[in-house]
Formats: C-alpha cells, sequence, structure tokens
C-alpha cells in the first residue's frame, strides 16, 4: 500500500510539473507575439492601425525604395493594418 501511494504521488507530482511547464511556455509564446517589434526598432506596436497622410503613397513589395511597387493608394486618411 505504501509504495502504491508513494507512485501515485510522483505520477502526481510529475503531471503537476508537466502542466506547469505547458502553460509557462504557451504564456511564453504568448507575450512574444503580443510584444513584437519592427525591424528598424522603433519601439512601435506590431500589429497596429495607421492613416495614411499623404493623398499618394506607395506600397512596395519589400521594405526599401529598392523593392517595385506593388500598389499606390490614392487616399489621403486610409486606415492601415501594419503587420
Amino acid at each position: 500500500m505504501v509504495v502504491m501511494l508513494s507512485k501515485s504521488r510522483n505520477i502526481l507530482k510529475l503531471t503537476i510539473i508537466a502542466v506547469t511547464a505547458i502553460l509557462s511556455a504557451n504564456a511564453a509564446i504568448v507575450a512574444a507575439q503580443e510584444n513584437r517589434s519592427s525591424i528598424r526598432g522603433t519601439n512601435l506596436e506590431i500589429p497596429r492601425i495607421v492613416t495614411l497622410i499623404s493623398n499618394l503613397v506607395n506600397m512596395r513589395a519589400g521594405p526599401g525604395r529598392d523593392f517595385p511597387i506593388k500598389w499606390q493608394y490614392q487616399r489621403k486618411g486610409l486606415p492601415l493594418k501594419v503587420v
């Protein structure tokens, strides 16, 4: 009987440790996803909503002027989601 209780307690302890580890890892992943910063380190939240301040804005295929223009937005104040 004593051996049976000891095994049950060990299994219970290991189960609690495993569940705690899984929950901690999940919380760390969620926190990392929510606290991403931009590539250039502007410390602005991503994702975020921005509005266009110009009447003509180019959306490029990449993060620099060397990339080709894919779209041209022609409406001042248009809301966009930065991801």
